[in-house]
């Protein structure tokens, strides 16, 4: 196989698990919203999520740059960025039983 095959085997790939993930963040943001905190409070719930991401989407790249300018790679900003994914999808494993937890005690 040609070198040019496997790149685009591979960006092929790539493309298609980045298309169906974030397919499914998108489609599944306001049910899991409303899963954890209710009908009556998804459009502040929505709303609080949104600014967030403003927020990370304003701050991620000057600190990629940052850690490019200080460490002389790339590689840097993925891991960070790759590590706060993981750790937000960990947060979310403690959800339900804390959730479990606030409905006992009422």
């Amino acid at each position: 196989m040609s070198a040019f095959c496997n790149d685009f085997i591979t960006f092929a790939v790539y493309a298609s698990v980045y298309g169906f993930t974030i397919g499914a963040y998108v489609g599944l943001t306001s049910v899991i919203l409303v899963d954890l905190l209710g009908l009556a409070k998804l459009t502040n719930a929505f709303g609080l999520l949104l600014l967030f991401q403003g927020i990370a989407s304003f701050l991620g790249p000057p600190i990629a740059g940052w850690l490019y300018d200080a460490l002389g790679s790339y590689d840097p900003g993925f891991y960070v960025a790759g590590v706060m994914i993981a750790v937000s999808g960990l947060v979310l494993f403690f959800i339900p039983p804390l959730q479990r937890f606030v409905n006992q005690k009422e």
